[in-house]
């Protein structure tokens, strides 16, 4: 942003392994994200940088996970005394050019152990946001990952924090939300001329319960 203090990049930062820096670093960018305007800082990468063709590598702090969750960290602590930290890119980013179409393959136990102890480490940190990954994971988009949205974060973490969309042209951030609001219009427009209005109003009702409680969980 113009006016803005142009700092080190990550990778650049990750090579100081020196945590109460980064956590300084960190200070200073939220006092500049408030003097701004801003109230969330969305630029704690703890991607592992583990492909020499990654695009965006210089946004992460390197390929270990201890001094990726250990940075990680203190820029989270020191952005969150003026503005929210949202961390990302769960998981296993690390090819840009191909990151809308990509399916990634990793053991599970190597994700376990390696690609979310960074993320499980900002959660305990308390940090406001994590952000999902843009490709898919065994098949499925980290956007809409059960697994790791629910079953990790929110049940096994207790993550209690905000969940931002991280949309792109394939991963529209509410495709359930829009298909339900597509067959409710749908539904409203029957029940005008239906004997059986009462029935389409009480299951619209229903509808619109459920998806306002699974929008609720989703962010």
């Amino acid at each position: 942003a113009p006016g803005a203090t142009l700092f080190p990049a990550t990778i650049a930062r990750g090579a100081t392994f020196d945590p109460a820096l980064e956590a300084r670093v960190g200070d200073a960018l939220g006092v500049e994200c408030r003097a701004l305007g801003a109230n969330l800082f969305a630029g704690v990468v703890a991607d592992l940088l583990r492909h020499p063709a990654a695009g965006r590598g210089f946004e992460t702090y390197g390929e270990d996970p201890h001094l990726v969750g250990e940075l990680a960290v203190a820029l989270v602590r020191g952005t969150q005394r003026h503005v929210m930290a949202c961390v990302k890119h769960l998981v296993g980013a690390s090819v840009e050019d191909s990151r809308y179409r990509l399916d990634v393959h990793i053991d599970h136990d190597d994700v376990r152990a390696h690609y979310l102890p960074p993320f499980r480490r900002c959660v305990d940190a308390g940090v406001a946001a994590v952000m999902a990954a843009y490709h898919r994971l065994d098949g499925e988009r980290c956007g809409h990952n059960r697994t790791l949205l629910t079953d990790v974060l929110k049940d096994d973490w207790a993550f209690d924090g905000i969940v931002p969309p991280n949309p792109t042209p394939e991963n529209p951030t509410f495709t359930a939300a829009s298909a339900l609001q597509f067959a409710l219009k749908r539904s409203a427009e029957a029940a005008k001329s239906s004997a059986a209005a009462g029935e389409h109003l009480q299951t619209i009702s229903e509808q619109l319960t459920l998806l306002n409680a699974r929008v609720d969980a989703l962010v």
